[in-house]
């Protein structure tokens, strides 16, 4: 999608859809999160994407979805 509209500057993070930030109640995760695309926002001087580093590690958004917890 991002190659597509071609966004002057992407930080990307591979959370999942609605979890962008981190997971519910993860706070460390969201500040890291927030403080890498502040950082981004400060020093990326041109086009491009920035890879965050994040990795989601949790495996479990298919049993919220099955058993409709909210996420």
């Amino acid at each position: 999608m991002t190659a597509v509209i071609k966004p002057s500057r992407t930080l990307y993070v591979p959370h999942p859809f609605g979890l962008t930030f981190g997971d519910v109640g993860d706070v460390v995760t969201q500040h890291a999160v927030v403080s890498a695309m502040l950082v981004a926002a400060e020093t990326m001087d041109a086009r491009g994407m920035r890879d965050a580093g994040f990795r989601w590690v949790t495996d479990d958004l298919r049993f919220r979805q099955l058993r409709k917890r909210r996420h």
